[in-house]
């Protein structure tokens, strides 16, 4: 492999080439391509020397990276050639180009350009659409690791699979969609789900690339563990980052518990310090118990908050919690009180406060407890959630009827799981 991993095309612009004596040849211009039976296939490297332009096929290449490109044969062997009109170029005649949906409606420009070997070939596997892109070209991204992660924090990742653009014509004057982007992103996480089970690795990465992280977040745990952990350990440990970051952290940690502890710990490193923290919290706990079914991702708030404040917060807040039917309510130590479900928030005056409101009968459990017992707890008091306390008291996460029906039938998660 010339490559491992991917890299986009603006990252290789400029870039030196040497013999494989290390001799210097020229500098990478641009690319040329053809088309290929699912990506299209990068077939030289255009290079700028004395005399002008030349392309160097991809089969002269031993390996490359982001600072330079090593051939297989000397200065003097090297058999370069120059370039004709016929040729498809890909800073040329792709860059920039407007990307439209199949009913003639104009998407976005292509901004960067993302390419991996596949098989024995150097292939574009997606199209950049957004700001990452544009920062990238402008070569913000060779200025360091760390000023790039800051610079980019909270830009969302607007890649589109080439798989779902028909195939590269001669003479290129617009990339045509074949599926119209808003259809894949509005997709059920269960059918995406039943999609990736279907599809080759190649193909896998391709729909990732197309719908986001985040719906792809949102239907990796509707997969079967086994393919869930061959799906993460392809992907660069970056982009397995954000995907993780953006599950559920319980979803998270089972995922995450069951990679191999050489990728775990790369992406872990790459993800939020208090993500990691939170994952490794739930981590310790054995899977059949309490803890291991709970989830750190709830709603705990004080007792002097007003209903019309609650409101308020959970407007803020709920697009990024999974489960708000319940509120709990914490003290100053975050001991928990009580709780007050959506329909009092509703039945209230907005200027009660919660303590006025709460439920203090409150059942909960510790993080020991058996996940049997959990869930006669929870049949028996036909709760949705069921919080779980430490030695003190302390709130520390909850367990959902979702994931207790998925421990108690196993048999109706693996008929739920696309295998």
């Amino acid at each position: 492999m010339r490559f491992e991993g991917e890299i986009f095309v603006s990252e290789l612009i400029g870039k030196k080439v040497v013999d494989r004596g290390g001799e210097r040849i020229g500098v990478i211009k641009d690319f040329t391509a053809s088309r290929g039976d699912i990506f299209p296939v990068i077939d030289n490297f255009v290079i700028k020397k004395e005399g002008g332009l030349f392309l160097l096929p991809w089969e002269e290449i031993e390996l490359f990276n982001r600072e330079f490109t090593l051939c297989k044969s000397s200065k003097e062997e090297l058999k370069l050639r120059k370039p004709t009109e016929e040729e498809i170029f890909v800073m040329k005649d792709i860059m920039d180009k407007q990307i439209v949906d199949i009913n003639g409606a104009k998407l976005v420009r292509v901004n960067d350009l993302k390419i991996r070997e596949v098989g024995e070939k150097l292939c574009i596997i997606a199209v950049d659409v957004g700001f990452r892109g544009l920062l990238r070209r402008m070569g913000l991204k060779g200025k360091g690791g760390k000023f790039w992660k800051t610079l980019v924090k909270g830009l969302p990742y607007d890649l589109i699979s080439w798989g779902f653009i028909q195939p590269l014509e001669p003479k290129v004057t617009k990339l045509v969609l074949s599926i119209p982007k808003d259809v894949l992103s509005q997709q059920h996480p269960y059918d995406i789900a039943n999609i990736l089970a279907k599809l080759s690795p190649d193909e896998q990465e391709s729909l990732i690339e197309s719908i986001g992280l985040e719906k792809i977040a949102e239907a990796l745990p509707e997969l079967d563990e086994k393919r869930q952990v061959e799906i993460v350990e392809r992907l660069e440990k970056e982009k397995a980052a954000d995907i993780l970051e953006a599950m559920p952290p319980d979803e998270a940690a089972d995922l995450l518990g069951d990679l191999s502890d050489e990728k775990a710990n790369e992406i872990m490193k790459e993800m939020e310090k208090e993500v990691v923290e939170e994952v490794k919290e739930l981590l310790q706990h054995e899977d059949d118990t309490a803890g291991g079914l709970m989830t750190t991702e709830f709603i705990a708030l004080r007792p002097y908050m007003t209903v019309d404040e609650t409101l308020s917060f959970l407007r803020l807040t709920a697009p990024e919690i999974e489960n708000i039917n319940t509120i709990y309510i914490v003290d100053e130590n975050e001991r928990l009180i009580g709780f007050v479900s959506i329909r009092d928030l509703f039945i209230n005056p907005p200027d009660s406060p919660l303590s006025s409101i709460m439920n203090q009968k409150v059942k909960s459990v510790s993080p020991e407890s058996d996940g049997m017992e959990v869930a006669k707890i929870m049949a028996k008091y036909n709760l949705l959630t069921l919080p779980v306390v430490d030695k003190e008291n302390k709130l520390i996460g909850i367990i959902t009827v979702d994931d207790v029906l998925e421990f108690m039938l196993p048999s109706i998660k693996k008929r739920k799981k696309f295998q």
